[in-house]
């Protein structure tokens, strides 16, 4: 009887400390008002269940760029999934130059958490900056000589309005930009 109390205790211990130290839902909600799409932020952020467990400003941007590279991780997936669509040489070129710079996001993205990590915002923003670049790069290089939407749009959207949400964090984490 005394282990499944001290099990009960420390459970409760734990769901307490994680409840009274959790980053709070208010102020997720200002952050994301500051946003341009707050709708999307808010969808991001407080659809997260990481969300509720982190006490820091500092852990948000780190499940902020998390979930940017989840968005490049998964339009690579996507270029894969269509690469055998493209017979031209001119397709093959944009979807390899894609290929390329969602490569380039993802080490940016990395770079951007292990800054974040050493508290270093001024490097996090950059390096977040420069995947963005490069998932717009191929966003442009995709629009060329095109009348469809490009395959790629939905995930190099959600790049930039993810950047975005970096950018008003780091801002507040003290960035001078």
């Amino acid at each position: 009887m005394k282990t499944k109390n001290i099990w009960f205790f420390t459970w409760l211990l734990l769901f307490v400390f994680s409840v009274t130290n959790a980053f709070p839902t208010r102020d997720i909600e200002n952050l994301c008002n500051e946003t341009l799409d707050a709708a999307f932020c808010k969808a991001q952020l407080l659809n997260d269940p990481r969300i509720p467990t982190v006490p820091l400003l500092s852990d948000v941007l780190i499940i902020v760029i998390s979930l940017s590279r989840k968005q490049v991780q998964d339009g690579m997936i996507q270029i894969d999934s269509i690469r055998g669509n493209y017979e031209n040489q001119k397709e093959i070129h944009q979807i390899n130059i894609c290929d390329i710079n969602y490569l380039r996001a993802v080490e940016r993205f990395n770079e951007a958490k292990d800054f974040t990590l050493k508290k270093t915002y001024t490097a996090v923003i950059v390096f977040a900056g420069d995947a963005k670049d490069n998932v717009s790069q191929c966003e442009s290089e995709l629009v060329k000589n095109r009348m469809q939407t490009p395959p790629l749009t939905l995930h190099n959207k959600n790049v930039s309005k993810l950047y975005e949400i970096i950018f008003v964090i780091t801002k507040k984490l003290g960035v001078r930009v």
